[in-house]
């Protein structure tokens, strides 16, 4: 293939950590609303041009936040914007969508 159609085709691939939990795969999503809306189920990685966002997953939802999104990275991955496509979520529905999320990834392997 020549090099200008594959810099004109888009690629997209997602990425798993494969330890559970991992560095990134698992943490808590907080929105600019300080509300805890999910937590990252997958890295998304998109080419020509290359652009890196996480997929969130939430309750009944997911969708995908762009790196010029996130605020910080530490013990939880703090949004620039609120989250308006998820609910607010407890304690006990982040250890339910890990183990959901670890249990696909496993599935995977």
């Amino acid at each position: 293939m020549k090099l200008d159609k594959i810099l004109n085709t888009t690629i997209e691939t997602e990425l798993y950590e494969l330890p559970a939990p991992g560095k990134l795969i698992g943490l808590e999503v907080i929105d600019s609303y300080a509300r805890k809306v999910g937590i990252v189920r997958s890295i998304k990685i998109q080419f020509f041009p290359i652009k890196i966002s996480i997929i969130v997953k939430g309750l009944g939802v997911e969708f995908t936040i762009s790196s010029e999104e996130i605020k910080a990275i530490n013990s939880v991955v703090n949004l620039k914007v609120p989250a308006k496509q998820a609910d607010e979520i407890q304690l006990q529905d982040v250890e339910r969508l890990r183990d959901e999320t670890f249990s696909e990834i496993k599935s995977l392997i």
